[in-house]
């Protein structure tokens, strides 16, 4: 059963990998390009395919290829620290789902918006293409709600990173003492607050 969750960690890092490479590389290449990287057709179709469809003149065209590639590096940066964190938790460190979540949303609904045209158009190409992506994105979403379920099964930890009983997770921490020790603790808390007046001795 050890080797599941392994399965699933490890799945999860290399469908972020393969967005964090692909979209990483092509958002560097279109923001370092004079044009945003309009000047390659086969890269640049989405972006094309929405000018039909919308009216886009020139520079709403380079705005909106801009904006595709500013989205890709944003998703590519968010899944990066997330595989940083999934590394940093193999020495104990605790690792979080928000980093990826938000690449989900994002990705989610940068496909979702790039395939209005292609569907208007009915470009099998550029459909098939943004079926590809969306089915990885669900892929990593499913194993992504798997790791949730996997990590909430596991037994806590105390300090020492030793499993704690049933009992001592249920149980408030204070009532693992006895009710003497309790008193004993707060003893000199409480004589500090009432004054102490010395019994008279003429009485």
């Amino acid at each position: 059963m050890r080797m599941f969750p392994n399965a699933v960690q490890a799945t999860i890092v290399a469908l972020a990998l393969y967005y964090v490479l692909t979209w990483g590389f092509e958002a560097l290449w279109a923001l370092t390009s004079p044009v945003y990287g309009l000047e390659d057709f086969t890269r640049s179709q989405i972006v094309y395919s929405l000018g039909r469809q919308f009216g886009l003149d020139g520079p709403a065209l380079i705005k909106t290829a801009a904006f595709l590639a500013t989205i890709k590096l944003a998703v590519a940066v968010v899944l990066t620290y997330h595989i940083v964190e999934r590394v940093r938790a193999l020495v104990g460190r605790p690792h979080g789902h928000d980093f990826l979540d938000a690449g989900l949303i994002l990705a989610t609904l940068l496909i979702l918006g790039s395939s209005v045209a292609p569907l208007l158009e009915s470009n099998s190409g550029l459909m098939r293409a943004n079926a590809m992506d969306l089915l990885l994105i669900v892929a990593l979403a499913i194993v992504t709600v798997l790791d949730r379920l996997l990590v909430s099964d596991l037994p806590a930890l105390d300090e020492r990173g030793v499993r704690m009983s049933a009992l001592s997770q249920t149980e408030p921490a204070y009532q693992s003492g006895s009710t003497t020790s309790l008193a004993d603790n707060f003893a000199p808390w409480l004589k500090r607050l009432v004054p102490h007046h010395p019994a008279d001795p003429t009485s």
